[in-house]
């Protein structure tokens, strides 16, 4: 499948991007993932408080980026109601997460991309800011989350530059999101007192925990 690419960014320098957020990310939702854990399926469509999961991750996210796409593989009717642009992954074999980031920097014209998976709907309200204060602090090219000691690699604000390493990562027969990152020029942002927030639901189980707290909390 030939992708379209993404063509109505915001004209902006790399520098211009880094030093400030007046130009917000562009975000991207994974979704592409086969969901064996839960039964397969797409997890984003399944609802949570009378709404698609994703649709969560939607609102969250859109106040802090500047526009949303989806990667998403045999995307199902639901996604497509959403009205956001969708692409597969660009590279066969159905690789993992790292295979739909890969797509959506290869198919943008953004400096600056931030990444989220379709099953954490409580993703925090400060999320890039926090994430982007320490890319700037570190001068690095990727930042990822850390929550009470566990990493969250999904969660990565990263410069489109990186591409090429993806693929030629993919390429070589790799497909590990944490073996990857540990090459590259990465920082960490500590959101150890919002751990709850990355929460992913990833087993009947912990979708049944979900529903229940929201709807206690309701």
């Amino acid at each position: 499948m030939i992708l379209p690419t993404l063509t109505d960014s915001p004209t902006s320098t790399s520098s211009n991007l880094l030093d400030n957020l007046t130009t917000k990310p562009l975000a991207a939702i994974i979704a592409g993932g086969q969901s064996r854990r839960m039964g397969g399926g797409d997890k984003g469509i399944k609802p949570l408080q009378e709404k698609m999961m994703i649709t969560h991750v939607v609102e969250r996210i859109a106040p802090q980026s500047s526009r949303i796409v989806i990667n998403a593989n045999d995307a199902p009717a639901e996604y497509h109601a959403l009205n956001f642009p969708l692409f597969e992954d660009s590279i066969a074999g159905r690789l993992g997460p790292l295979a739909g980031v890969l797509t959506i920097l290869e198919n943008c014209e953004d400096e600056l991309v931030m990444t989220l998976p379709c099953d954490t709907p409580l993703i925090p309200s400060d999320l890039i800011e926090r994430m982007h204060a320490r890319l700037l602090e570190t001068d690095s090219d990727l930042c990822t989350i850390e929550a009470d000691g566990s990493r969250h690699p999904i969660f990565m604000l990263l410069k489109r530059t990186l591409a090429p390493s993806i693929r030629d990562f993919l390429e070589s027969g790799e497909r590990r999101v944490g073996y990857w990152l540990k090459q590259q020029n990465f920082c960490v942002a500590d959101f150890s007192d919002q751990a709850e927030a990355f929460s992913n639901i990833n087993t009947p189980e912990e979708f049944e925990r979900i529903s229940k707290e929201w709807d206690q909390n309701g």
